[in-house]
């Protein structure tokens, strides 16, 4: 029965097994046939290989599986097996198979590509890898880009420290169309971030710099790491070829930055392959943010420092001083504060100088707001890069303190170097005119003495310094609005009509555009010059011809003066009132004429070597208060005499000073005498050149005295008269003052003492005594008065004694000397 059964079970089995197909259910079935190296698969290329061993699988991801796990479409079918369709990797890689369709195989295949890669030209067949060779699919279609690739520090080729780099480190191998799905800055960002996986160091600086930060904005023109790096052929900077070589460095930052290669932060005298963009840059980090780090290697100041030397940054007389060296909290100086680098970079349209050298305006904001509303502000910002700026008045190197380096003549010199150079002047229709004439002005004349004071004007003084504006400007210091204020500050009690003085009045300026007030001067001008050509031109005449007939003549011989009778001509209350009259004029000639030549060195020399100006002006007003009592004393006398005692032939006849017919007479017989065509003339008391010279104090002392007066006290005589007046009187003191002081050295000097007849000196006007042989000589007339009632020696007086003779002497000597020394300066200061 058992037996029965069991081959009843059999039978069945058998029976089945006989109707079933036969499967191949292991891999071991398919290495039966595949294993085979001979057995090849047609193809429209050919035979092409479909033998697969145990081995193909070792060492796959897909080590492990079974065959029919791939090919699924030969799971139960008998073999041998028709030929397979494609291997659908998208049965357990769904995602990347639809990423892969979507970006990259259909892409290509709209396109019209034929033999586009499939999953396994890049993977494999059976030994596929998770990381596909790249390389060897990519290059059959990219070959220059492999070529420089193998050429590249990622390359094996190029012995790259992380071999393992391929094209897919960099690219997704399914989605070739990624960068088509995003913005070019959006495929910046990807890009960096890419290379931000393996850079880490170098992107964190990158990724705070100015260039990504304008990538974040949006900006498409801002550089990523392929910028500068390249793409497939990046190399070591260490290459000589690679783009960020030393050398090659500053031809590629100049790609994006233009001009700056030219304006490298160097001397012309330093190898341009000692100074690149890198040696104060880092490469990754480009914006200044503060003085330790930003687009430097270290610290600022040691950056800077490398080559310029901080020794000089500590000077106590700097502006900076400490700044330059270390902030007010101590940290760390910040040289990008003041300093750009590439100053001279050039703008098209634009000289390369209207590119700031420094960024004063960083610290100094009210200053740098009042220049750029000033008159020097909006022309340079309208683009005349001839306009001045900070670093024009200032300087760039070593900048001193405002106290020590704004000194009045600097002030002036300054703003000589444009306002005084007439080509330039006129070239923007400023008047080239200003610095001569203001130089004609007292404050202007201090200035050339080289006078360091703060009691005179500069430029700044009266125009301001950051704040310049045309004077049609209400908000200018010289306007009609504040011109009141302005001068205030120096003159308390300035008022309408003092703000009339012409600041910048030029005498020889012409009539054309002038105001009524400028006419005025000038006609006062024209006045006094030709009354000084008038004066010197008929004196010099006389002088000349006068010496010619002298020197024929011979010199006059002389009895001993022991034997001499002498007669008094001048009384003691004459001889003290013209030693008096000479001192006080030799004290305003001697402090006066230095500010009269200003221009002259001779002037500059004694005005700092010998009496300062301030000391100066003290001897010379004390000069003009005894020079006015004495002339007040004399006229007072003249009176006395005339009205109490009723002295005659005070104001007429021939003891007279007065002029009358005789001397033009005399006058006329002289200068027939001097050319030979008569007689020498007989002369009373007083001559007609005596006579002259009298009435020219007379003169001279009112028109010097009251101009004087209007310099002296300006404020006060401008509240009743025009404020030009002051030009006036500085012109007509000016000019009379050199016309009285030259005739006076010359002209008197040579009637009284150098022609022949009286060398070297005449003492009569000290002693008050002539000799009655040089009466006889040279009064005849005088002689034939004094006898008319007697004998002459009638008014003989005995001699004046030693000693007072000799320091009367002494006096007179002194001040002939230090009239000649004052005329001497007269002539250097004119001529040479």
């Amino acid at each position: 029965m058992n037996k029965a059964i069991t081959f009843l079970l059999s039978s069945i089995v058998a029976l089945l097994c006989a109707a079933t197909p036969l499967y191949s259910q292991s891999n071991n079935d398919c290495m039966d046939c595949h294993s085979d190296p001979a057995m090849t698969m047609e193809t429209l290329t050919g035979p092409k290989s479909v033998t697969v061993t145990s081995d193909s699988l070792k060492g796959s991801v897909h080590e492990g599986l079974d065959c029919i796990d791939c090919h699924t479409d030969l799971k139960g079918v008998d073999f041998p097996h028709e030929r397979p369709r494609h291997v659908n990797c998208g049965g357990c890689h769904e995602e990347a198979m639809k990423m892969f369709m979507a970006g990259f195989f259909n892409k290509l295949n709209d396109m019209g590509f034929r033999g586009v890669p499939e999953c396994s030209d890049c993977h494999g067949s059976h030994s596929i890898r998770e990381h596909a060779d790249s390389r060897r699919v990519c290059g059959i279609c990219h070959r220059n880009e492999l070529a420089a690739f193998d050429k590249s520090v990622h390359s094996r080729n190029g012995k790259a420290a992380n071999a393992e780099m391929s094209c897919t480190s960099c690219h997704d191998p399914h989605f070739k169309s990624k960068r088509d799905s995003m913005t070019t800055a959006q495929w910046h960002q990807y890009s960096i971030r890419g290379c931000m996986d393996c850079h880490k160091k170098e992107s964190q600086n990158y990724v705070a710099s100015q260039h990504y930060h304008k990538i974040q904005a949006g900006d498409v023109n801002a550089p990523n790491c392929v910028s500068c790096h390249g793409e497939h052929d990046i190399l070591s900077p260490a290459d000589p070829a690679s783009h960020t070589s030393v050398d090659r460095l500053d031809a590629l930052c100049a790609t994006c930055h233009k001009g700056y290669e030219e304006s490298l932060h160097r001397k012309d005298s330093v190898d341009a392959r000692l100074m690149t963009c890198v040696a104060c840059h880092t490469g990754h980090q480009t914006q200044m943010v503060h003085a330790s780090g930003g687009i430097f290697r270290e610290e600022l100041p040691a950056t800077c420092n490398r080559c310029h030397s901080d020794e000089r940054h500590a000077k106590e007389f700097l502006a900076h001083g400490k700044v330059m060296t270390e902030t007010e909290a101590g940290g760390v100086a910040n040289c990008t504060q003041c300093h750009v680098y590439h100053f001279n970079r050039k703008v098209e349209g634009q000289e390369p100088r209207s590119n700031l050298r420094m960024q004063c305006e960083n610290c100094h904001s009210r200053e740098y707001q009042e220049y750029m509303r000033s008159e020097h502000g909006m022309a340079h910002a309208k683009g005349h890069t001839e306009a001045p700026t900070c670093i024009t008045c200032h300087g760039e190197k070593d900048i001193k303190k405002v106290s020590d380096d704004m000194l009045p003549r600097h002030i002036i010199d300054m703003c000589s170097k444009c306002h005084g150079n007439r080509e330039f002047a006129l070239k923007f229709q400023l008047n080239p005119e200003v610095v001569r004439s203001y130089e004609r002005t007292y404050h202007g004349q201090a200035y050339n003495l080289g006078y360091q004071g703060d009691e005179f004007a500069t430029c700044v003084n009266c125009h301001g310094n950051h704040d310049i504006r045309s004077q049609d400007d209400p908000e200018s210091k010289v306007s009609r609005e504040k011109i009141v204020q302005t001068c205030a500050r120096c003159h308390k009690d300035a008022n309408e009509n003092f703000v009339q003085f012409l600041s910048h009045y030029d005498p020889h300026g012409g009539s054309e555009g002038a105001t009524a007030p400028q006419r005025n001067v000038t006609v006062a001008e024209k006045f006094m010059t030709s009354l000084l050509f008038f004066v010197f031109g008929f004196f010099g005449l006389h002088t000349v011809l006068w010496f010619i007939r002298e020197i024929a003549a011979g010199r006059p011989k002389r009895s001993p003066e022991a034997v001499r009778k002498w007669v008094r001509r001048f009384d003691p209350w004459q001889r003290t009132l013209h030693i008096t009259l000479a001192s006080s004029f030799l004290l305003q000639a001697m402090t006066g004429l230095p500010l009269k030549f200003s221009h002259s060195s001779a002037a500059y020399w004694i005005t700092s070597n010998v009496i300062e100006l301030r000391t100066m002006a003290v001897i010379h007003r004390v000069g003009a208060i005894i020079m006015i009592a004495t002339f007040v004393l004399h006229v007072l006398s003249l009176l006395y005499a005339f009205l109490v005692q009723r002295k005659k032939g005070l104001f007429y006849g021939e003891g007279s000073m007065t002029p009358n017919p005789q001397d033009a007479k005399d006058m006329w017989a002289h200068f027939k005498y001097f050319l030979g065509l008569g007689p020498k003339p007989k002369f009373g008391k007083f001559t007609y050149w005596e006579k002259f010279d009298y009435f020219a104090v007379f003169w001279g002392v009112v028109i010097i005295g009251s101009s004087g007066f209007i310099l002296w006290y300006p404020e006060f005589f401008t509240q009743l008269l025009p404020g030009w007046m002051i030009n006036l009187a500085h012109i007509v003191h000016s000019e009379e003052a050199l016309l009285a002081t030259a005739f006076i050295f010359t002209v008197h000097f040579f009637n009284g003492h150098l022609r022949p007849a009286k060398f070297p000196l005449d003492d009569v006007i000290f002693t008050g005594r002539e000799s009655t042989e040089e009466l006889e000589r040279e009064r005849q007339r005088e002689v034939e008065h004094l006898t008319s009632h007697g004998s002459l020696d009638d008014h003989v007086i005995p001699p004046m004694k030693r000693w007072h003779k000799l320091a009367l002497l002494t006096w007179g000597w002194t001040a002939f000397l230090t009239g000649l020394i004052v005329l001497v300066f007269i002539v250097y200061s004119m001529f040479f």
